[in-house]
């Protein structure tokens, strides 16, 4: 059984949700009792940064400390996001390089974060299993780290793009590294299909019969999360049972 040494990054600047922070505990909890089905998680490290005011820089650190540290896999999470105890598991199934969550946008809009090779956002309301992307962001994804080790630094850049009269944030810049270089990204539309985006509501993808409407599904909690969370770097060891 091939093993698992997986880091777990967390970039924040802000308090975080009752709803995310309980997603966490069930992850972390999951971790130690169950480990990965089919790879051995022999330990994994959550790394949250609680007063990052430069998000680049973060993900930034993130990357240098889990390369430096020999970590197999990288778990991303935004703190606006609630998912299943067993994303993780879910993820690593598909056994591919990279793979990410479609999380909607956070407007009443049903728009997804990912793209497709025409640069669209990709709607996982009606499709099941996974496929290809151009682009992802950082909300959900799950990475082999060999597969970007030999990618030099900045591996975050926030830069100004002028034909879109726009500036492209640092995980699309991270998604474009990984595109230029030949690394595949996936979307698992199962998966993306039990996530949430956390903001006055919380926002999700409807069931196909419902398509149609863009009502947002369920309010989000405004619980604040427990006062070591709130600054600083958090840090976790765990070793799963």
């Amino acid at each position: 059984m091939e093993e698992m040494k997986l880091f777990i990054s967390i970039p924040s600047n802000r308090d975080w949700k009752g709803r995310f922070g309980a997603s966490l505990a069930g992850l972390i909890s999951h971790l130690m009792g169950s480990g990965v089905k089919g790879k051995k998680c022999t330990n994994f490290f959550v790394r949250a940064w609680g007063n990052a005011s430069c998000l680049p820089e973060a993900r930034q650190k993130f990357v240098d400390e889990m390369m430096a540290g020999n970590y197999t896999h990288w778990l991303s999470l935004d703190d606006d996001m609630t998912f299943p105890i067993d994303i993780v598991e879910r993820l690593a199934a598909h056994d591919k390089d990279i793979v990410a969550v479609n999380a909607r946008h956070k407007t009443s809009e049903i728009k997804g974060s990912l793209l497709d090779f025409n640069g669209n956002p990709i709607d996982s309301t009606d499709k099941t299993s996974i496929e290809p992307v151009l682009a992802m962001g950082g909300a959900i994804f799950l990475a082999k780290i060999d597969s970007f080790r030999h990618i030099p630094r900045p591996h975050f850049e926030v830069r100004w793009i002028p034909k879109d009269n726009a500036y492209l944030s640092e995980d699309r810049y991270f998604a474009n590294l990984l595109h230029i270089n030949g690394i595949e990204m996936w979307c698992d539309h199962d998966t993306s299909k039990l996530v949430t985006h956390i903001g006055d509501f919380e926002y999700g993808w409807p069931d196909a019969s419902s398509a149609k409407t863009s009502v947002p599904q369920q309010e989000a909690s405004s619980d604040k999360a427990p006062e070591v969370f709130k600054g600083g770097l958090t840090l976790i060891n765990g070793k799963a049972a």
